[in-house]
């Protein structure tokens, strides 16, 4: 009953995706084996039979006519299936499953990126499944067809011969015992197979992208590192094909035994064994019968074949399942108040550690902030700020304390009506394959172009950009029409489509880190600017962009160590101090270095 729910829950996504393919494949296979016991047995043997009995061939012209139409139906049926219907909707159901699981993945926990397992669940399922869904339209109507032709067959057999159906009745569970253990080592080799799938396509992956073009030409020594991971994981995939190999090996054995031996010839020969005692058969009969066993073997076969196959797809209806519950079974809970505005950020004693992690990223940290104010968040390399970050939008929920929003706990808020009052920009910058203009709107619908020109004045973009950049995908994978940009001008975009949104919140991640220092203190103005009546939270390693900020957060070792404003925090002379004199110092170097470079070159 499980399997069949599960063949049946398949069956279901491809209707979903496109009815008339399930339909008519359903049509065809089940016509199929029909159409060839009629024409290649009954017709034959009623031709044989008509012949040996002298009768006239007139007496069966209506019925051979009604074979010849019937024949030629299905076949120009079964190849309008093939030509037309079949491309189309492969297509749609492919497209309707990826859906689906792009859908999931773009709603499951933050955490489960760091999760091996999730990435070779991921792989098995995005692999697999569109075919699998197909494969069950395709089995369970293929069961039924091969069910009635079998049955027809061994009817026309039980008719003539009645004691033959004993011995293909033991062969159909012979067969069936065969064809369940090969899909249990086939599934078993495909899961192994999918963590293999991960490395290779990270392999692939890095060869291919253009991101780690440059290092493998700086860095050769990286292409070899790369090469060996490669040689490893197809060493581990070669050791375990031969070992599935050699497992399916003794099945298929088994299988051909059962098929040619005990389910063709050993009932051949008590075929023959009967004639001798008989004495006589008509040619007809003795024709229905040979290719009746034939059939039968191939048919029964074709239904053991298919019964493990409807099992062995319940597997991946139940892994698919399991995938696509990563998006219910949230570590990060999710409420059902919606918010319109944000008045109010706070952390209260929030401490947090990584899923797999010993140590805490941060503990015990508490600060707030409301509208008006510009709260900065500074420190070295692995002090915790990206993932205050991480906690305020929800990504990750705390160990212990809380992140309030307008005094409600993050957990109780939906965040869908949550996010769209944050504008993001993050550290790591990615296009989309699309115009500039949508990468800035997020949006195919019509745009207001009177704020798209105040975001881009304000962004630095104009400069940087014309308007036929404008309409360009910030790609050229697709077309060589498309642009590609320098990493400062990316973040321009990025902060552009953070302005264009105009929410209550502003969450800065790094966001400066590539942009010219002239355009970069443009751009602070104007965040300095917008945020007299919304919140900001920036986070920056440049101490230079944080001076009007209205408060500092000092972060060391996931505690704040200092909190303050940029004069008050120097005032104490400690950490902060510390680390801007060092940047100060650093910056006047290079000043220094400029001015000499120029002059050198006067």
């Amino acid at each position: 009953m499980k399997t069949l729910k599960s063949n049946l829950k398949l069956i279901s996504l491809c209707l979903q995706g496109s009815k008339m393919w399930v339909v008519c494949t359903f049509l065809n296979i089940l016509i199929n084996p029909i159409r060839n016991m009629m024409i290649d047995v009954l017709l034959i043997g009623t031709i044989y039979n008509m012949i040996g009995q002298a009768k006239s061939f007139k007496s069966i012209i209506p019925f051979f006519a009604i074979m010849i139409i019937f024949y030629l139906v299905t076949i120009f049926f079964e190849g309008f299936l093939n030509a037309k219907i079949e491309p189309i909707g492969a297509m749609k159901i492919k497209k309707h499953i990826e859906r689906i699981l792009c859908e999931n993945v773009a709603n499951v926990d933050l955490a489960l990126f760091d999760n091996a397992k999730f990435y070779e669940e991921n792989v098995f399922s995005v692999e697999n499944y569109a075919n699998t869904a197909k494969k069950a339209v395709e089995n369970t109507s293929s069961f039924f067809a091969y069910l009635l032709g079998g049955l027809f067959s061994i009817g026309l057999i039980a008719g003539i011969e009645p004691f033959m159906v004993v011995f293909i009745a033991l062969s159909v569970l012979f067969s069936m015992i065969i064809s369940s253990r090969k899909n249990k080592i086939s599934l078993t080799y495909n899961k192994q197979r999918a963590s293999l799938k991960t490395r290779e396509n990270y392999v692939h992956r890095v060869f291919y992208s253009k991101e780690y073009a440059k290092e493998f030409r700086s860095y050769p020594q990286l292409v070899e590192m790369n090469l060996l991971l490669f040689s490893k994981t197809e060493n581990e995939n070669s050791k375990l094909t031969k070992s599935f190999g050699k497992k399916n090996f003794v099945c298929d054995l088994l299988s051909i035994i059962n098929s040619r031996v005990l389910m063709y010839w050993i009932v051949m020969l008590l075929m023959v064994i009967v004639i001798n005692f008989r004495g006589n058969i008509e040619p007809g009969s003795l024709l229905i019968v040979t290719v009746s066993i034939a059939t039968a073997a191939l048919l029964i076969g074709a239904i053991t074949n298919t019964v493990p196959e409807m099992l062995n797809l319940r597997r991946y209806q139940e892994n698919f399942d399991r995938f696509l519950s990563y998006s219910k079974e949230r570590r990060v809970t999710m409420g059902k108040i919606k918010i319109s505005s944000i008045e109010s950020i706070c952390f209260e004693h929030v401490s947090f550690t990584y899923p797999g992690e010993k140590h805490p990223v941060l503990s015990d940290v508490s600060f707030t902030a409301v509208p008006g104010e510009h709260l900065v968040i500074v420190g070295l390399n692995g002090s915790g700020k990206s993932t205050i970050v991480k906690l305020l939008l929800g990504f990750y929920q705390p160990d212990s304390g809380s992140v309030l929003i307008n005094g409600i706990d993050i957990q109780k808020l939906d965040m869908d009506s949550y996010f769209s009052t944050v504008s993001c920009v993050f550290q790591d910058v990615i296009p989309y394959a699309l115009s500039v203009i949508n990468n800035i709107t997020t949006s195919e619908e019509p745009y207001d172009s009177d704020k798209m020109q105040k975001v881009l004045k304000d962004t630095c973009l104009i400069e940087d950009l014309n308007k036929n950049v404008l309409q360009s995908e910030m790609t050229k994978e697709f077309s060589s029409q498309g642009t590609v940009l320098s990493g400062g001008t990316m973040q321009k975009i990025a902060l552009a489509r953070a302005l264009y949104r105009e929410s209550s919140m502003l969450v800065l991640d790094e966001t400066t880190s590539a942009i010219d220092p002239e355009a970069e203190l443009q751009i602070m103005d104007v965040i300095e600017h917008i945020g007299k009546d919304r919140i900001v939270v920036q986070i920056s390693h440049k101490l230079s962009c944080v001076k009007k900020a209205s408060k500092i957060l000092y972060l060391e070792d996931g505690h704040i160590a200092e909190c303050g404003n940029h004069r008050e925090l120097l005032e104490k002379r400690n950490k902060y101090y510390n680390l801007f004199s060092h940047q100060a110092e650093k910056f006047k170097q290079e000043t220094m270095k400029n001015k000499l470079r120029k002059e050198i070159w006067r």
